[in-house]
């Protein structure tokens, strides 16, 4: 019983402190450390911090990069949760023994003078996906209605907050079964 509670307990305070930091970066209330970054080597790894997780999941990871230099600037703690939370969400609500697609490009910007780094992550779903795009990035959203999943419906919208705060731009496309996201 001490450790469900303790399990529990940890799950709390981790549900606590996101919301807190959203709530945080939602109000502007936040420093940003802009540094230069590279995408590629933040897919690379979080892949890596992630390897276990990866493992027992037993998807199968699809990685697809750039091959021209993907740097960037952001806040490298913002930027590193944004990829973790797409690729925990997508070990999460993917089905089972399938692949997820990890896909780093550099793209002309709308008005041609410069590049944008993106990144997208595209998984077949475990469940029917009812929900716009709005929806889904909702505090406490949760495209997998049954509840059967471990999620708590916070992952995409700190996406969608950080991107946004960071002065990107996140997007979810849903053909089907397939659920992309890219930032």
């Amino acid at each position: 019983y001490i450790e469900v509670l303790s399990r529990k307990a940890q799950k709390l305070k981790e549900m606590i402190d996101s919301l807190f930091d959203l709530a945080k970066t939602s109000s502007g209330n936040v420093e940003l450390h802009m540094e230069q970054m590279e995408m590629n080597c933040l897919v690379e790894q979080v892949q890596a911090d992630m390897a276990d997780r990866i493992a027992e999941s037993g998807r199968e990871l699809v990685v697809m990069l750039a091959k021209e230099p993907t740097e960037f600037t952001a806040d490298s703690s913002y930027m590193y949760r944004i990829v973790q939370n797409l690729m925990e969400n997508a070990l999460k609500y993917s089905q089972e023994h399938t692949r997820i697609f990890l896909k780093s490009l550099v793209l002309p910007d709308q008005e041609g003078r410069g590049r944008k780094v993106r990144f997208e992550i595209t998984n077949t779903s475990s469940y029917q996906m009812n929900f716009t795009r709005e929806q889904i990035v909702e505090r406490f959203a949760r495209g997998d209605e049954s509840r059967t999943t471990e999620g708590n419906g916070l992952g995409l919208a700190i996406v969608n907050t950080y991107t946004l705060a960071l002065g990107g731009s996140f997007d979810v496309v849903v053909d089907c079964d397939q659920f992309k996201a890219s930032v």
